[in-house]
Order: C-alpha cells, then sequence, then structure tokens
C-alpha cells in the first residue's frame, strides 16, 4: 500500500537522478518569489509537489481510490554554454519521457495520463536570471487497507491435530 504522505519519495528519486538535476526535492505548497529564488538557487532543480486530490471512489474493499494531479517544477539558469532557456527545455522533455506512464515502482499507482507541461515564465522570473517550467500529470492512487488482504506472516493450515502446512507453500 503507498501511503499519500510517501507517493513522493519515488517520484523525488528519480526525476533527482536524470542527467543535469543538481537538486529535486518535495514541495509542499505554491511557489512565491521568495521560494524560486531559493529554489533557483540550486539551478538546475525540480521541486516535486501534489497538486490536487478529487474524484475520491470508495471500493468495497475498504479501500480509496483517488484522483492525484501532480506537478515538476524545473528551474534552470544560464550555464557556460548552454542557456538557461535549452536547458530548461532539454530538463522538461526528460521529465515528460519519465513521467508517461510510470507508476514508480508501486501497485497501488496507476500509470500517469494525461502529461501536460507549460512555461511559466514571467519578468520576475526573467529578472532573477531563470527560466520556470511546470510538467503535470494525472495518476490514480489507491488508498487504504484492503480488507481482504491475506494476513501479514503465514497462516498454519491444520488436519485434525496436525499442522500440514502453512498458505503460500508450493503444493
Amino acid at each position: 500500500m503507498t501511503a499519500l504522505a510517501t507517493l513522493l519519495d519515488p517520484i523525488v528519486a528519480d526525476l533527482g537522478a536524470l542527467e543535469g538535476v543538481t537538486s529535486c526535492e518535495a514541495f509542499g505548497g505554491k511557489f512565491d518569489l521568495p521560494a524560486l529564488e531559493r529554489f533557483g538557487a540550486k539551478a538546475p532543480a525540480i521541486r516535486v509537489a501534489i497538486l490536487r486530490l478529487s474524484g475520491f471512489k470508495w471500493v468495497d474493499t475498504g479501500e480509496v481510490d483517488a484522483t492525484v494531479d501532480l506537478g515538476a517544477f524545473i528551474v534552470t539558469r544560464d550555464e557556460r554554454g548552454l542557456p538557461r532557456d535549452l536547458a530548461v527545455l532539454r530538463l522538461v522533455q526528460a521529465v515528460i519521457v519519465k513521467v508517461h506512464a510510470e507508476r514508480w515502482g508501486q501497485r497501488s499507482v496507476q500509470a500517469a495520463r494525461p502529461v501536460r507541461a507549460e512555461n511559466l515564465y514571467s519578468g520576475g522570473i526573467q529578472n532573477k536570471g531563470l527560466a520556470l517550467w511546470g510538467v503535470s500529470w494525472t495518476t490514480k492512487l489507491r488508498m487504504g487497507q484492503d480488507a481482504y488482504a491475506a494476513p501479514a506472516g503465514s497462516a498454519a493450515i491444520w488436519c485434525g491435530d496436525e499442522e500440514i502446512g502453512t498458505l503460500g507453500d508450493a503444493p
């Protein structure tokens, strides 16, 4: 089971491993210019956030399926031989390719659909010498505990007074 609080961990790890990324962290809120300046100081960098939860559907197992909107915010600055506008586009492409259909190694996460990208340029960002793009995607997440799941560990199988095996044993 993937908890909402740990959903970002594998995403941050995978996006942080992309070529050219100096810093990748979870981000808990909306960006303001001071936050962007701190974020931009580590450029090229990515910040990953859960943007919205919606579409809750209760499942017969006692679990809940939720639609989760996620975002990866990518910031770059001019570097020797690579202007920020080109650097950010390289990372935007890498993030799009990575998140498309990704389940982050977790059974309770469905493949990402659709993936979108947006240029978040503004005069304030330009004045700081940064480029900023956002890549967003939607996924489904199953949360909660399955009421019908097999109990943890193994259960003994008995026939009369004799234990004859455990659940999960090969025949």
